[in-house]
């Protein structure tokens, strides 16, 4: 059960991953509930990610600020949220920027 509270995905399969915290929680839930606790919140953590890789620029933005406050303590890492932060960033910027063009 240890090894499911130090799950780190270095990979891009979320969902997968996201899979797998959600059966480690079931076992944890009457073994070990202090884990379970552990993995709740990094399921969460990963159900925002995944949120905000596929919302709209804007949205993506403050889901990723937000995952950024909770810290280290996360299945993603914190790369992947600073990334995905600055494409959403961009993203929404670019869209302004062609709204700002086609407006004059």
């Amino acid at each position: 059960f240890d090894g499911w509270s130090e799950v780190e995905i270095h990979e891009n399969d979320f969902d997968r991953a996201l899979i797998a915290l959600k059966e480690g929680m079931k076992y944890a839930k009457r073994a070990n509930p202090m884990l379970h606790s552990q993995l709740a919140k990094k399921c969460e953590a990963t159900k925002k990610y995944l949120e905000a890789r596929d919302s709209e620029p804007r949205k993506s933005e403050q889901i990723c600020l937000s995952l950024i406050e909770v810290g280290d303590d996360l299945c993603v890492p914190l790369g992947h949220i600073y990334a995905l932060l600055i494409d959403s960033y961009c993203r929404a910027h670019q869209y302004e920027a062609a709204y700002e063009q086609f407006q004059c």
